[in-house]
């Protein structure tokens, strides 16, 4: 899908250039605008699907016509970091649920920093 939808948005700003001549502000905020509307319906579609973009100056058709799966290597640094960045943000998340439930239905106080003690012992 990226490759596809890289050849549309090249085409188009090669487009727009060729008009206009300019490379003024309103030029290339009519450019950002135009992708920006365009990549976001593109995200909402699947393989074969149409969706229009309008964002009341102009109006941009997007196909999906390929989707390519994704290829991740978890084994890989950045997908270690994401991965323990996720997880670490998922627990946080829950303790602070528990803790805001125990609060409210118990009155209760909690010590943070024994609970982080205990979930990350260093």
């Amino acid at each position: 899908m990226y490759s596809n939808l890289r050849h549309i948005i090249c085409k188009d700003m090669q487009t727009i250039d060729k008009h206009t001549r300019t490379h003024d502000v309103n030029t290339w905020q009519y450019v950002y605008t135009m992708i920006k509307n365009s990549l976001a319906i593109a995200f909402e579609l699947r393989k074969n699907d149409i969706g229009i973009a309008d964002n009341g100056r102009s109006v941009s058709v997007v196909e999906v016509v390929k989707i390519d799966p994704a290829k991740m290597n978890k084994k890989s640094e950045a997908w270690l970091s994401l991965e323990k960045e996720l997880i670490s943000g998922m627990e946080q998340d829950y303790l602070e649920g528990i803790h805001t439930a125990l609060k409210k239905k118990f009155n209760v106080s909690i010590n943070q920093n024994y609970i982080e003690r205990l979930v990350n012992p260093e």
